[in-house]
This record gives C-alpha cells, sequence and structure tokens, in this order.
C-alpha cells in the first residue's frame, strides 16, 4: 500500500513517537527512512534489503546505509519484493498523531509543553495535565478532545487521515495554504482565491463562478473595450490637435524669442504628450493580446543545477498567465516528478502540472518539455492537469530547459 494514495488529504510525515504505541517501537525501528528519519512513505527496497522513501532514495546513487551502489533497475515497492515486511508494517499498533493538543491545534504553545509537568507534579492529579481543543465553530459546551482514534498503521493511512477533523489539508480552490479540515469555514473567510476580480467589468465572483460570469456578461466586456477604445481614440484626436497646436507655438516663439531656452521646454513638453499616448495605446493593446494569445513559453535557465537542487516533490512555479481570457493560469514543474495523486511519477521522470481556477470546460493543450512532445488534458471542473514526461538526459549546450504551452481545443458545457 502507498501512503502516496491518500485522495483529497495533504499527506504528512510521521515520526515514531508521534503516534507508534510503546510497545511496538522495536518493530516500528525497521520501518525509518535513514534519510528522512520519518516513518517510510511509498516504501522500496534496495537490492542490499535496506528500506526508504521512494522519494528520499531518487537522487542517491549509494546506500546511505551500507555505501553500496544502487542500481535503479533493482529498486522494487516494498509491497512486490517482500509482502510479509509490507504487512508487518500495516499491522503496527498506532493511535491518531493528532491526540495531543500541540498536534490538533492550529499553533502549539511552547510555554505550555514547560508547564505542564510543574503542574501535574504540583497537584498530583494526572487529568490535571489534559487540555481540550476546541474545533472551530463550536461553542465552549460543545468542546472536543483531540483524537483518541486507535488502530493499525494500514487503517490510519487508508481510512482516519482521510475523516479526521485535525488533519491538515490543501485549500481545495488552490490557494496554496494548508489549514485543519474542522477549519474550512473559517479558512473561506480569509481565502485570497473564494473571489476573484472580474478584470473587464469589476465585479468580484466566485472562482468556480467565474466562466459563468465570462459567459453572461460577455456583450458587457465588450462594450466597456469598445469604450475604452473609443476614449482613447478621442484623446488620441484631441492629443494630435494640441500637438500641432505646439508645433505652432514653436515655430511662433523662435520667430519671436530666438531663445533656445523656450523652444527646449516646448519640445519637451510635446516629447512627454507623446510618450502618455504612447502609453495609453499601449495598454489597450495588452488587454486584446491577453483575449487573444494561445500558448507561452517557460525557459528555466541553471536547468543541470535546478535537476540537482530540487527532490522529488519539490517544484517550481511560473509566473501567473492568460490564454484565450482564461486567466489566472499557472504552471508547476517537478524537475525529479511528484509523490502526490493516484500514481506518483515513475523514476526517471519529471512533471509538469497546469493549474487554473476550475473552468467548466474540457481543454486540451499541445506540450513540450525539451525534446518531448505530448499533450495533456482537464476535464471540466478540475482545477489541474499533468504530463509526466522522461526527465531530459545531459546537459544542453546553452543550459536552458525550454515548455512550450499551447492550447489547442476547449469545449464549453451546455
Amino acid at each position: 500500500m502507498s501512503t502516496g494514495s491518500l485522495q483529497g488529504t495533504k499527506m504528512r510525515r510521521f515520526r515514531i513517537e508521534d503516534l507508534v504505541h510503546p510497545d511496538m517501537h522495536m518493530i516500528a525501528n525497521q520501518f525509518v527512512c535513514a534519510v528522512c528519519l520519518n516513518i517510510v512513505e511509498d516504501p522500496v527496497q534496495t537490492r542490499c534489503s535496506h528500506i526508504y522513501c521512494k522519494g528520499c532514495l531518487g537522487p542517491c546513487e549509494l546506500c546511505p546505509t551500507c555505501r553500496e551502489p544502487i542500481n535503479v533497475q533493482q529498486v522494487k515497492p516494498l509491497a512486490e519484493c517482500n509482502k510479509p515486511m509490507m504487512r508487518l508494517m500495516q499491522d503496527i499498533k498506532v493511535h491518531c498523531p493528532y491526540n495531543v493538543p500541540s498536534a490538533a491545534g492550529i499553533q502549539a504553545n511552547p510555554l505550555l509543553d514547560i508547564a505542564r509537568p510543574l503542574k501535574k507534579a504540583r497537584t498530583g492529579h494526572e487529568a490535571d495535565a489534559e487540555e481540550t481543543v476546541a474545533v472551530e465553530g463550536k461553542t465552549s459546551e460543545e468542546e472536543c478532545k483531540p483524537c483518541s482514534w486507535t488502530g493499525s498503521y494500514g487503517d490510519l493511512l487508508v481510512k482516519h487521515l482521510q475523516e479526521c477533523p485535525f488533519h491538515w489539508v490543501s485549500c481545495p480552490r488552490g490557494c496554496g495554504e494548508e489549514h485543519r479540515r474542522c477549519d474550512a469555514m473559517a479558512h473561506e473567510s480569509s481565502c485570497s482565491k473564494f473571489f476573484e476580480t472580474c478584470k473587464y467589468c469589476g465585479e468580484g465572483v466566485r472562482p468556480e463562478d467565474m466562466a459563468e460570469h465570462k459567459r453572461q456578461a460577455a456583450e458587457l466586456h465588450v462594450q466597456i473595450l469598445e469604450e475604452k477604445l473609443a476614449a482613447k481614440a478621442s484623446k488620441d484626436e484631441a492629443a494630435v490637435a494640441l500637438t500641432n497646436g505646439f508645433e505652432k507655438l514653436d515655430r511662433s516663439v523662435e520667430k519671436v524669442a530666438k531663445t533656445q531656452h523656450v523652444t527646449s521646454l516646448l519640445k519637451q513638453r510635446n516629447e512627454d504628450l507623446k510618450q502618455n499616448i504612447t502609453e495609453a495605446t499601449g495598454e489597450i493593446k495588452q488587454e486584446m493580446w491577453d483575449c487573444m494569445r494561445t500558448g507561452v513559453v517557460w525557459v528555466i535557465k541553471d536547468w543541470s543545477t535546478m535537476l540537482r537542487r530540487f527532490r522529488k516533490g519539490a517544484h517550481m512555479t511560473s509566473k501567473q498567465f492568460n490564454l484565450k481570457g482564461f486567466d489566472g493560469l499557472e504552471m508547476h514543474f517537478y524537475p525529479n516528478g511528484d509523490n502526490y495523486g493516484t500514481a506518483p511519477t515513475p523514476l526517471g521522470h519529471c512533471c509538469l502540472h497546469l493549474h487554473n481556477a476550475g473552468e467548466d470546460e474540457l481543454m486540451k493543450f499541445d506540450v513540450t518539455v525539451g525534446t518531448f512532445q505530448g499533450k495533456m488534458v482537464k476535464p471540466p471542473g478540475q482545477d489541474h492537469a499533468y504530463v509526466e514526461p522522461r526527465t531530459p538526459d545531459g546537459q544542453m549546450s546553452d543550459d536552458r530547459l525550454i515548455i512550450t504551452v499551447a492550447l489547442s481545443e476547449y469545449y464549453e458545457s451546455v
């Protein structure tokens, strides 16, 4: 069983003392990754019979324990090559890692950890050392104790962490923040992506309703752009007339005053006016270009250095961009692959994610990553799509990796 197979939760790694029953520590020590010192996540076994997290072992060329060379072809998932050990790990007796206030709360108070044993020694009662944690939205009378679940390690990964109210999850709207599952409603009040401002009419709209808003207000948006263009055109005409007036005045002053100072001043004012006209026209052209653009290019410099620095699960993020009026698009590139989802990236592959606000359209993209060429499909309502090309080998002549994404097709839901 892969710990990366959890759906709808943000997987967190745990140490033995976080959740393993004291009687099972000796058994659990066999499943501690020597790289991250946590209980192994997505365990694999080497030819020398040592067990590691799949993501931790990926960048290694030698076994971190015995220094024997690692052959990638001989590294196997523990569930395939050593089923008894896999069952032994799944049967370890554990409790919920959020069964103490410092684990379940949003912020732990370090002074509380110091004061608790002193308070216990002073009163002589076990109950005085216990704390309760209030779940978001409950009154003081409805406060509940931290999670008291116990069971096997396999049940913890497969079932309990998908239900535990204290488990940390990522914001489903993609704002980048994490919150406890029980704090989801409270997070909406501060979520940066709960409402978005339409760049055409300025109306605040929920991200999931933005596509419908664009369709319903399409005529209004076109009217607003036309009014802006008409206003700019009117200003351009006035500016041209004013420029001609300045030119005539310039000639008159040259004849009458014959002074270099006045002539230079008028020329400077004329240049400033032309610059303002150019900048205003450029803004309108940029808005029109955002509605017509179909593809973008992302150039990653110092590619060989980035490939070494970013371990599996770490990613770099592109600037946000627009394609055919779909705004807020963003690329996440994992040089050594990711660890999440139902199928983590295979060894030797990179991974490219394309995120947006979950538009209700079927969107298809043509993608190139270095020499790789492929397609990416985002089903309606999902906030991202991804591809997993093989990581480019060697170092390019200019040490750059070029990624291109082009919107090839999209179909609106009816």
